[in-house]
């Protein structure tokens, strides 16, 4: 019984050192469950967290290999692409976004960063169209969204409609 009991104490003892932080548990997450998308998307967001581009689109581009039409995993390619993480991929990230928010039109971040990838590319009026569906769509109120939104606004000549959402945005952000 003594033998048993030692034996289960040290699975427990190597099963809890799997709970150190995100990183551990999610690589042993992928090791019990290579084909779940959202591991992989985890372990990507958990990657560019600690700055590691490399790691974060292997495992971004792990998720959309199982799953092709995962939301999370393409606006976090798309993000991580239009951030620049990746040199030379800048002008991948549009599309990306794009298919983020056919799969969930709800995604007011991912409409935030596929405006601001509009608007990089000097197509202001559909950035600001863009922009102006995440914020009708954003439960939460983004106020990045909406100050991003005053910017592209101001840019298109609409000055004090854009001063407005970015006052607004700041008023409400420094609460």
């Amino acid at each position: 019984m003594l033998l048993v009991c030692c034996w289960y104490a040290a699975l427990a003892f190597q099963q809890a050192s799997v709970w150190y932080d995100d990183a551990s548990l999610f690589q042993a997450a992928a090791i019990a469950c290579p084909s779940s998308a959202k591991v992989h998307v985890t372990l990507g967001a958990t990657a560019m967290r600690e700055r590691n581009a490399t790691a974060a689109e292997f495992h971004f581009a792990k998720a959309l290999e199982i799953f092709p039409e995962y939301d999370d995993g393409l606006y976090s390619l798309g993000r991580l692409y239009f951030e620049g993480g990746i040199p030379g991929k800048e002008h991948l990230a549009a599309e990306l976004l794009r298919r983020a928010l056919d799969a969930n039109p709800m995604n007011d971040v991912a409409w935030d960063y596929h405006g601001q990838s509009l608007a990089r590319s000097g197509r202001l009026e559909e950035a600001e169209l863009a922009m102006e569906q995440g914020v009708a769509a954003s439960a939460r109120g983004n106020l990045a969204l909406v100050r991003n939104l005053g910017v592209v606004k101001r840019a298109l000549g609409k000055v004090k409609e854009g001063e407005a959402l970015i006052s607004e945005a700041d008023q409400k952000q420094s609460r």
